[in-house]
């Protein structure tokens, strides 16, 4: 299924939306501890706002998808993703514990926006015997989407932090940025995905009213 050109386009943000999601979360709280000297309950609270919010944001994104189609959606989702991590890379010299909040209530806003919805667009581009393997497919990658996120961006703070040129909490920051600087890069691919997946749409459209 993953070879049909719209659900593999769905499947690759989805994964990107997800590996994201972890990724940054997993690298915000390690952030407020190291270089921002927060307590770990704090830092842990920091995510509490936007995943609080981002649940909230659910539905009327499910609505959104019923009224205008998915463009709008995944495009606010990646747009989103992408602005915020390039906001988190920009801002960590100066990054404060509100500012974080906000970036990332900002964030997952935008991912509560796409990443439900990519995976009822991919169901719709399936049969009805097939809508229960592409739900265990994007299922099983969601779960290797988190996993794979979380290793490469500890293994990159780490690998920055063996240099001990440094102070440990400026190493982490050097080594968080360019984990958003990966993200940022990977929210673009999504966003690609979504104007290649609109093209694809547009242009099957067209050949239907043709023939």
């Amino acid at each position: 299924m993953l070879l049909r050109p719209i659900i593999g386009l769905r499947w690759l943000n989805f994964f990107i939306l997800q590996f994201i999601n972890i990724g940054i979360s997993f690298v915000l709280p390690i952030l407020a501890q190291d270089y921002l000297n927060t307590e770990p309950f704090i830092a842990g609270l920091i995510l509490l706002p936007g995943s609080l919010l981002g649940a909230a944001i659910a539905p009327l994104a499910g609505r959104l998808y019923d009224r205008r189609g998915i463009f709008l959606p995944l495009t606010i989702a990646n747009v989103s993703m992408f602005l915020g991590c390039w906001l988190f890379y920009f801002g960590t010299p100066i990054l404060s514990i509100s500012s974080m909040v906000l970036i990332y209530v900002f964030l997952r806003v935008g991912f509560n926006f796409g990443f439900g919805n990519t995976l009822s667009d991919a169901s719709r581009q399936v049969t009805i015997e097939e809508k229960a393997d592409i739900n265990s497919l994007f299922n099983t990658f969601q779960q290797y989407a988190g996993s794979i996120g979380t290793s490469v961006l500890s293994a990159i703070i780490s690998s920055v932090q063996l240099r001990q040129d440094a102070a440990s909490g400026l190493l982490t920051a050097q080594g968080s940025q360019i984990d958003f600087v990966l993200l940022a890069i990977l929210a673009g691919i999504g966003l690609l995905t979504v104007f290649i997946s609109q093209r694809l749409k547009r242009r099957y459209t067209s050949m239907k009213s043709s023939t």
